[in-house]
């Protein structure tokens, strides 16, 4: 009777030690998202040269730039952004922000993103963070420039991958700048977390909020959807930083 007890107990401890190993597995978020993950990885081999260009100007990896806006990438859909971009740029262009701020481009970014990135530009010249900035937003930082030609010509930055890399790596030293004192104690994998959060949430929110953000499932149809059918953005973007970015980007 003992040695039955004894099988069993074994049996079901072999059990609670599977369980919990799967449990504990990883999310094969290239698995899940399959075609939509391919393209994204094929986007990021295809600009592959101007990624490495822009990380090294702006003195920043760029598998962790990248990693930030993977999860975009993996959702973007070019035929809906064409004809969201057309429709709402006049509404944009002669009445602004309120009355069309809508995602364009691969990396999904909205003119009150960049609007809020050159403000922080102009309003902080000479921090190291902006400095190499100043000359690249000239256009939207001078003094008597007209309104309507400034959104307009930022719109059309918004629809090519360098401008939006530009934009990009912007948020990145930005945010790096702002937070140094909370970046500098968390890993590297908790690091790309904390910029994945900021720039999906918002990079105005305390570190306390952008931490407890992260905790958050909305990826990708965003929130009002049942959350059993999505996943963390920033755990989408550390499985790319650590999975997928590092074959395409790092230097053989």
């Amino acid at each position: 009777m003992r040695l039955y007890q004894f099988y069993v107990a074994l049996a079901a401890y072999f059990f609670v030690f599977q369980v919990n190993l799967l449990a504990q597995a990883p999310t094969d978020y290239a698995k899940i998202y399959a075609q939509d993950y391919q393209k994204a990885s094929d986007f990021v081999q295809k600009e592959q040269a101007k990624i490495l260009a822009a990380a090294q100007k702006y003195a920043l990896e760029p598998k962790a730039i990248i990693a930030v806006v993977f999860p975009e990438l993996i959702r973007y859909n070019a035929f809906r952004d064409f004809f969201e971009a057309g429709a709402l740029e006049y509404a944009y262009v002669y009445q602004g922000k309120t009355a069309a701020d809508f995602s364009i481009g691969y990396f999904q970014i909205k003119p009150s993103f960049v609007e809020d990135i050159e403000a922080l530009v102009k309003a902080n010249p000479k921090q190291d963070w902006a400095r190499p900035f100043v000359e690249e937003f000239k256009y939207s930082l001078m003094e008597n420039s007209v309104a309507s030609a400034e959104r307009r010509r930022r719109h059309e930055r918004l629809q090519a991958v360098d401008w939006q890399l530009k934009y990009l790596c912007c948020f990145y030293r930005y945010v790096s700048f702002k937070f140094a004192d909370t970046l500098k104690k968390l890993s590297t994998t908790e690091q790309i977390r904390f910029m994945a959060t900021a720039y999906n949430a918002g990079f105005n929110h305390s570190a306390e909020s952008i931490i407890k953000r992260q905790k958050q499932r909305f990826f990708p149809d965003g929130v009002g959807y049942p959350q059993k059918d999505q996943y963390n953005y920033a755990d989408v973007s550390v499985y790319a930083y650590q999975k997928t970015l590092p074959a395409i980007l790092e230097k053989k």
